[in-house]
């Protein structure tokens, strides 16, 4: 699977850039060779990872307006705010799905 994910990511940079190249030939481009190398690399790297999905992160907001995750971790904005209003739709400790709620009421 990894490979065919490696294989498709390649060939759809291989696509675009020769189209960027053509649509602006005096532009540079990154070469899609060198790309598709590091993209190999890369995956190299990953085999033998073991992915687990975390299915989702529920954040809870205290009364100093700060937010505390399921995952452990905390996270403060500047000012008093929601993380869907900033587009969090994951957690970024831990990458679950974001649940958030003020209070631990909302």
């Amino acid at each position: 699977m990894t490979k065919d994910i490696e294989n498709e990511i390649q060939s759809w940079i291989s696509v675009r850039s020769f189209a960027v190249e053509d649509a602006n030939p005096d532009k540079p481009i990154i070469d899609a060779n060198e790309v598709s190398e590091f993209i190999s690399a890369v995956f190299k790297k990953l085999e033998g990872c073991v992915v687990v999905p975390v299915e989702s992160c529920k954040w809870t907001q205290d009364e100093d307006s700060n937010w505390w995750t399921q995952c452990g971790e905390g996270f403060v904005f500047n000012e008093d705010s929601h993380p869907h209003k900033h587009n969090f739709k994951n957690c970024c400790f831990c990458g679950g799905l974001l649940e958030a709620a003020r209070g631990g009421n909302e």
